[in-house]
């Protein structure tokens, strides 16, 4: 039986990229990436770049067991009105066949963030990655999470919260937490050249992607 009592929440340092990537590497599996059927070298695209660059951010946080090994993460970082673009220049060269796939449509989802968002907002704190393994799930750690650094957030001048919830998990999450969905885009309305639905969902609840904003 999981406790809270029994878990340490700390923040998230340089000193446990590998540890997170590892983690993320063997056990994240969203639905998008399994429609895909993605292997370790499509992942190996997009995880460790990731986890690198939400380390930077002073609002990262891991989540360790008893036995001192991390079982949770939520990764994050700061983004401001005038960089708007910085995060979609990724050079597709460099991607596999899949991940540029995942990287398109997350482009689409998140590329006009700032005029879906209120014109005062200016500053925002975005949830890139919230993982809790399996057997440590459904005992509130995620929304445990979401509620730590709001205090620090505001401190760097963070204005609202923003995140893209791909799963129907994640979803319920963030609705119930008070957020508001900006955008959505059916995964049945995401097709190839030829028409044909790029991201088969089958074996989950999972229809759709949501673009979300809560204000602090």
């Amino acid at each position: 039986m999981c406790s809270l009592d029994d878990l340490k929440f700390e923040k998230a340092t340089a000193e446990d990229e590998k540890e997170i990537t590892e983690l993320l590497m063997k056990n994240f599996k969203p639905p998008m990436g399994v429609a895909l059927n993605m292997e370790h070298e499509d992942m190996i695209c997009l995880c460790p770049s990731s986890v690198r660059r939400c380390l930077s951010c002073p609002l990262s946080m891991v989540v360790r067991n008893a036995e001192g090994k991390i079982i949770a993460v939520q990764l994050v970082t700061i983004h401001n009105r005038q960089d708007e673009q910085e995060e979609h220049d990724r050079n597709e060269a460099a991607l596999t066949e899949k991940a540029v796939k995942i990287v398109k449509f997350m482009t689409h989802m998140e590329g006009d963030l700032w005029q879906l968002v209120p014109l005062d907002v200016n500053c925002l704190m975005r949830f890139n990655i919230t993982f809790v393994m399996p057997e440590y799930q459904r005992h509130g750690i995620a929304r445990r999470l979401s509620s730590m650094r709001l205090d620090a957030a505001k401190q760097l001048g963070c204005q609202g919260i923003t995140t893209t919830s791909i799963s129907i998990k994640s979803q319920k999450l963030r609705l119930s937490e008070g957020f508001e969905v900006v955008k959505e885009v059916k995964y049945k309305d995401w097709l190839d050249e030829n028409g044909k639905v790029i991201f088969d969902i089958k074996d989950d609840e999972t229809d759709r992607s949501i673009l979300t904003f809560k204000r602090l």
